[in-house]
């Protein structure tokens, strides 16, 4: 019971097409996400200025590190197999098909179904053997929207679906 909510206090990723579920080692010390307008520049002659015209809000984006340290066979098989699969999870499952949808929990800021961006790898120490005992992942997910996002939606209830 201890270890079940002792997970639940820890960032973790679903991949909902397989249902493998992995929890982080250690939580992420900061989280960016983002959101921006997109609008198109006209430049019509004459004028002194370019009209811009509202093309689209982009979809939200979360970045963040994820730390990992080895202090001995286990958590070397830990690292490897969380990064295997974040790493799987921006690779289609089939030639044709696209990545997994992924569940994103960060207890209790946001519970986002999303792709991963990237997932680039810092290895920062390492043992006698090379293996590497301190690792940074960086992380980029982008939010999957299946229904457009107003004004008043936002105002109401922020961007946290």
């Amino acid at each position: 019971m201890t270890e079940r909510i002792l997970a639940s206090q820890k960032v973790w990723f679903t991949n909902l097409d397989t249902l493998e579920e992995r929890f982080v080692q250690f939580n992420p010390t900061e989280l960016a996400h983002g959101i921006a307008a997109e609008y198109t520049q006209f430049t019509a002659v004459g004028l002194p200025y370019q009209p811009q015209q509202f093309s689209h809000t982009t979809n939200r984006e979360f970045t963040f590190t994820l730390p990992f340290k080895v202090e001995g066979p286990t958590d070397l098989k830990n690292f490897w197999t969380t990064f295997n699969f974040l790493t799987a999870c921006t690779h289609p499952a089939e030639p044709g098909a696209a990545p997994p949808t992924v569940l994103f929990n960060w207890p209790n800021l946001a519970t986002v179904v999303v792709k991963i961006v990237s997932v680039n790898a810092r290895h920062l120490q390492f043992d006698a053997d090379l293996n590497p005992t301190r690792t940074d992942l960086d992380i980029t997910l982008r939010t999957i929207r299946n229904r457009p996002r107003l004004y008043g939606d936002v105002r109401l209830n922020g961007l946290f679906e």
